[in-house]
């Protein structure tokens, strides 16, 4: 066999070596999340018996004066209360689970409200949330701990970091949003209202001030190039720049780069991210 011959024949073991690590790496993934999905439903279940036990309960107890009634989640035929009903009476009278990631902030203001509007037990809230998610719910119940399983803030705060879209990217949303078909200006202005709230509560502006500086520094941002909101995106990270110090940020990048104060922004560009998907039990805990 010839040197090229021999070079050919290694080249093809190590291509064919290549692709079975590959089929390899690809089949643990499947069962990663074979894996995943068969533990999250083993959750799920045992969170619908846990439901049905206390459920139970109530039924055996609804004569205890120092238990308050449960008139809007009890059927009219013998006061029988069931986990099907509870759940119905809820996911009626809220929006659908949302399939847009900047849905879901509305998508928990309008349960908050169904909770409160049916009276249902907080000890029910976290449980009902789980189910009315599904498949949806599945990372969250893989990661999670047992017991926060009944805390329907850590549910409500772990599936909102798997699903919410970063800041700029809700910052977006809020300028592009237009009344949709059939809404109402009342409606419309509500969810505008609970979208900009959101956004505050995720860059944790709770003050005159800070908001101010918020709003001065997202106009700034919105005025720079490709190239230096890229650097400024790997810069603030999770957080954000008061406005003074990304504008120093920006004359240092552009000192830095020989960058001309001539040079005006990208229309065309969109927004920036250096942030990528963490897996829920690799992120910070919730405080």
């Amino acid at each position: 066999m010839s040197e090229s011959e021999l070079e050919w024949e290694n080249r093809k073991i190590e291509e064919e070596n290549r692709e079975q690590e590959e089929e390899n790496r690809e089949q643990e993934e499947e069962n990663r999340k074979q894996e995943e999905k068969i533990r999250g439903e083993e959750f799920r279940r045992r969170i619908e018996r846990e439901l049905e036990l206390k459920l139970a309960r109530i039924r055996a107890t609804r004569n205890d004066e120092n238990r308050s009634p449960l008139p809007s989640v009890t059927s009219n035929r013998d006061d029988d209360v069931s986990l099907d009903k509870l759940i119905k009476g809820v996911e009626i009278l809220t929006i659908p689970v949302p399939r847009k990631t900047e849905s879901w902030n509305l998508f928990f203001d309008s349960l908050e409200r169904t909770y409160k509007h049916k009276k249902v037990p907080q000890e029910f809230e976290a449980e009902i949330l789980l189910k009315l998610l599904g498949d949806k719910a599945l990372n969250v119940l893989v990661y999670i701990k047992e017991e926060d399983l009944k805390d329907n803030a850590k549910v409500k705060d772990l599936n909102l970091k798997e699903f919410e879209p970063i800041p700029q990217a809700f910052l977006e949303n809020f300028r592009k949003a237009k009344r949709n078909s059939g809404e109402t200006h009342i409606q419309f202005i509500s969810r505008l209202i609970s979208t900009w709230e959101y956004y505050s509560k995720l860059r944790k502006v709770g003050d005159y001030e800070s908001l101010k500086d918020l709003i001065i520094s997202d106009k700034l941002f919105q005025e720079l190039d490709s190239d230096t909101a890229s650097h400024i995106c790997l810069q603030q990270g999770e957080k954000w720049l008061r406005s003074q110090e990304l504008a120093k940020e920006c004359d240092i990048y552009f000192g830095a780069t020989k960058k001309s104060f001539e040079e005006l922004r990208n229309d065309l560009r969109t927004y920036f991210s250096s942030e990528k998907y963490v897996p829920i039990h690799q992120r910070r805990e919730i405080s």
